[in-house]
């Protein structure tokens, strides 16, 4: 199966894409590089604790807020994210990569990503999706992630760059 993504709206930027969802294919190899820093946002801390599973679903990411400086409540945000995207996905959390850009020292809008996350057409979408038209993900005024894939012809740019996390 090939890679396949879903944009969200997730609720922390207005009226806006602020989320994306994306379905690793069976047999990937997944690699990521994160900060040095000892004060690592939640979702990297999570997610370098999910990588070592050896198996990635999926990879999760919002932008608008990173996460980052919240403490134990944005740790608990981000498992609480990982936790509902693992039930509707039928994967185990740990196979989810958690991604957050954005807004440094600012708590998720936890109960509209949740509500957001919990729509029964986000699981659907990623499964039905199958023909990708390119796509630009505006993370922030200087990165984008561009994705591009017609007719079922491989990903022309897969590569993922991120303020905090690099996934080759």
């Amino acid at each position: 199966m090939p890679t396949k993504f879903v944009t969200l709206k997730l609720g922390i930027k207005k009226n806006a894409i602020d989320g994306l969802l994306i379905y690793i294919p069976t047999g990937s190899n997944t690699a990521m590089i994160t900060t040095k820093n000892r004060f690592a946002a939640a979702p990297v801390v999570i997610s370098r604790k999910n990588i070592k599973s050896g198996i990635i679903k999926y990879i999760f990411i919002n932008s608008g807020n990173a996460n980052a400086c919240t403490g134990k409540e944005g740790h608990n945000n981000a498992k609480q994210i990982l936790n509902t995207l693992s039930k509707k996905l039928n994967c185990s959390s740990d196979q989810i990569l958690i991604m957050s850009t954005g807004i440094i020292g600012r708590q998720l809008p936890i109960k509209k990503i949740i509500e957001s996350i919990s729509d029964p057409a986000v699981a659907s979408k990623i499964f039905n999706l199958t023909l990708f038209l390119p796509i630009a993900f505006l993370i922030n005024d200087s990165c984008s992630i561009l994705f591009s894939r017609l007719n079922n012809l491989p990903l022309r740019k897969s590569k993922l760059k991120l303020s905090l996390s690099l996934i080759l």
